[in-house]
């Protein structure tokens, strides 16, 4: 073959068995398989680099075994050649230690560098993209020594959490719902959890992903879960946790489409303020100084509190879409002194962060450091879901009881909500 001797493919089959060197970092360019084995003698090295570049010319894929004494080369259509060598290898350790550096961006040789520092300057792209940087080594007579690479602007996605569906079946005779949510992982994300609320109650804890939830790229993965059917008033929450303690959760009505804004009040409670003539408060009241009338007809009050009894039920809901990061660190000092001072110790208050998905941030509270360094974890990023936001955060009330206020912190209008302005 190619007139060099002692080149053979007589081998057995047996001999083929065991361990092969398939180095497809080098699959664009063969030659330099051969030259990673660290051959000795000049003379081997000359022999199957040959032998290689012949391989080159027809196949993309060379797999490499050294065999006893000879270097055995197999190419994509199952051609073996057995080539001798010396028996002696060198290992490339501690470093590359050529006389010539050559550098590539984009497998486009850039600069040669033949003395210390192997270093280099590199114009980029722009706008910046994923490229890669690759260094090779070489010593006397341009002998291949080894490379490295590296991937510059290496694109990677976000970590999201979306419900991408909700679709009602029968269960055993029982209205069910199938809640699907699409979790976008980027590639070094291990996932650990995933979490599907009704309302603020845990329905069901996910931990069996199979491979995909294991780091090594970019990837979108959908889990499921199935949740008896829920009042109208009702929302599906899900939160997804990774290994790194990241967190990213999506909430949506249950009902959706289907709220009615009508809801059957049993109870009202009006705030009232009462001054004399002469415009000074009036205290020492109870219910029976009250007239209340709906549509002419005459509603008993039932207790009459005042201001100070009353504890006060906070929500703040937070913006923190792209275009709040300029105000960014402002806004979040104006946020924790405001929960300072308007929430004493018999208040409550629960944070709502919205950008184009919602996130209960923290379930009501008397805890203000609590409230305080969960408004720390908020990242500005994303769209704008103002009527997603402000639905939510009127949905924690429940049957909340006393005074309720939501303080709702935005620059901007609805341009991502799945819910209607008039349900909010």
């Amino acid at each position: 073959m190619l007139g060099i001797p002692g080149v053979r493919q007589d081998l057995g089959f047996s001999q083929l068995l065991g361990p092969w060197i398939r180095t497809d970092s080098y699959s664009e360019h063969p030659e330099r398989k051969i030259d990673a084995l660290g051959l000795d003698r000049e003379d081997d090295l000359s022999t199957v680099r040959l032998l290689a570049q012949a391989f080159a010319e027809s196949n993309a894929t060379l797999m490499i075994r050294i065999l006893e004494k000879d270097v055995v080369l197999l190419d994509s259509r199952g051609i073996t050649l057995a080539v001798p060598y010396n028996g002696r290898q060198r290992r490339l350790g501690g470093g590359v230690r050529g006389r010539v550096l050559e550098f590539f961006l984009d497998d486009t040789s850039i600069r040669l560098v033949r003395k210390r520092p192997f270093r280099t300057r590199i114009r980029l792209a722009e706008p910046p993209r994923q490229q890669k940087l690759e260094v090779l080594a070489y010593g006397r007579d341009r002998a291949y020594l080894g490379r490295d690479e590296y991937l510059l602007n290496e694109v990677d996605r976000p970590f999201v959490v979306r419900i991408a569906a909700m679709s009602r079946f029968q269960a055993d005779g029982n209205a069910a719902i199938r809640v699907a949510a699409s979790l976008s992982l980027p590639r070094t994300a291990t996932l650990e959890q995933v979490d599907f609320y009704r309302s603020d109650a845990l329905v069901e804890a996910v931990r069996d992903f199979g491979r995909e939830a294991t780091a090594g790229a970019p990837r979108t993965i959908q889990v499921a879960a199935v949740i008896d059917g829920g009042l109208p008033d009702d929302f599906i929450r899900v939160v997804a946790r990774l290994a790194d303690g990241r967190e990213r959760e999506d909430a949506q009505l249950l009902h959706g489409a289907d709220y009615q804004s009508e809801i059957d009040i049993q109870l009202a409670q009006f705030q009232v303020l009462v001054t004399d003539r002469d415009g000074d408060p009036v205290s020492g009241l109870s219910p029976e100084d009250f007239e209340i009338r709906e549509h002419g007809r005459r509603r008993p009050a039932i207790a009459l509190h005042t201001a100070y009894d009353v504890p006060l039920v906070l929500g703040l809901a937070v913006d923190s879409s792209d275009s709040m990061l300029p105000t960014w660190s402002r806004l979040k000092y104006i946020a924790r002194s405001f929960l300072a001072t308007a929430v004493t110790p018999d208040d409550r208050a629960f944070l709502v962060d919205f950008d184009d998905t919602v996130r209960l941030v923290q379930p009501l509270t008397r805890d203000r450091p609590l409230l305080s360094e969960r408004l720390d974890r908020m990242i500005p990023m994303g769209g704008t879901a103002l009527n997603d936001g402000l639905l939510f955060s009127l949905l924690q009330y429940g049957s909340e009881p006393g005074r309720r206020a939501l303080v709702v912190i935005t620059d901007g209008a609805d341009q991502h909500s799945r819910s209607n302005p008039e349900q909010s």
